[in-house]
């Protein structure tokens, strides 16, 4: 399916480039005359920014050693004034408040420490961790020991251990499963494990192609030699190994796959529904998906819908930055 342009009409705000502004969609005419669906809703005026969830964005004033995060909402206006070192928003990805709470640092990136925040910016869980994750289905994962040995566990929102640090890296719970790492980052391998810490699927997934949560009761993984592809709950492979390493878990029922150096769209079953032909694919969010239109430095963003037509027509600037979830 080629993309081609459909002027459809939505609310949602979006981060769309390193510029740090949001655009929103929906109908507006240009100087020329020409019908656009993208118009600037908060200026240029942040040093980083993050996505919005649930109408809040993390941003940063001042450089990335010294500045500070706070939290704005649509309006552009502070709801947490910044002051925090880090709120988790690597490269403008930002999981908001996920049942109540927000990691946050206090401190560098060496010795500073993770803790959780409320929505008033107030720490709930005093900052005590070397890492943190969101917290999804009641649980956290950690790190205690220290950035380079320290192992991973999980926490309640009361701060408690309820799976001890044991593991080498560890990912958020989804459908009851978490991906843990056992090994270093180099040799080890990472298997699922369920909220009492029991391997449901033993570690057997490259260290070096960490895989996705479950969504949709499948979860992508790796496989040395073959590419990546989709297996079940059970461990069984549903969709064959035959994708690029940079491959997203399901989001609205649909996964960004990479075929050839280009990103296409399939769903549950593995078959295409939007085929191959962006540089770049990032996942669903109300409906929409970014995609990028050629190779930085002069290619551009653009929004498809979940069948491929481009809803917003490639115009941002293309970055890192433009992750959407």
């Amino acid at each position: 399916m080629q993309a081609k342009f459909a002027g459809n009409a939505c609310t949602a705000v979006f981060l769309v480039c390193y510029s740090c502004f949001w655009v929103a969609c929906g109908p507006t005419t240009e100087n020329d005359g020409s019908q656009s669906n993208a118009r600037i809703v908060i200026p240029p005026q942040f040093d980083e920014v993050s996505n919005f969830r649930d109408g809040l964005a993390a941003v940063r004033i001042g450089d990335i050693e010294t500045g500070k995060w706070g939290i704005i909402g649509t309006d552009g206006k502070f709801v947490v004034e910044p002051q925090f070192d880090d709120l988790d928003a690597f490269l403008g990805s930002w999981n908001g408040f996920t049942e109540g709470l927000a990691p946050a640092r206090v401190g560098d990136s060496e010795t500073g420490k993770w803790g959780y925040i409320d929505r008033q910016g107030k720490f709930v869980i005093h900052p005590q961790f070397d890492n943190a994750s969101p917290f999804t289905e009641g649980l956290a994962g950690v790190q205690t020991g220290g950035k380079e040995t320290g192992k991973f566990g999980f926490i309640n929102k009361q701060g408690n251990f309820v799976i001890t640090p044991q593991f080498s890296g560890a990912m958020m719970f989804s459908e009851g499963l978490a991906a843990v790492r056992v090994g270093d980052s180099q040799t080890g391998r990472w298997g699922y494990v369920d909220k009492l810490g029991r391997f449901v699927l033993k570690p057997q997934f490259p260290a070096t192609f960490p895989p996705q949560h479950f969504s949709n009761g499948l979860a992508a993984v790796f496989f040395l030699g073959r590419g990546a592809g989709f297996i079940d709950k059970q461990g069984a492979l549903v969709i064959e190994p035959q994708f690029g390493e940079n491959i997203h878990g399901f989001s609205e029922g649909l996964a960004a796959v990479e075929v050839s150096k280009r990103y296409g769209y399939i769903d549950v079953r593995g078959n295409f529904i939007v085929n191959p032909q962006f540089g770049s694919g990032f996942d669903f969010s109300e409906g929409l998906a970014a995609v990028a239109v050629g190779a930085p430095p002069t290619g551009t963003i653009g929004f498809i819908d979940r069948s491929g037509n481009l809803a917003i027509k490639p115009q941002f600037l293309f970055s890192l930055n433009s992750r959407f979830a």
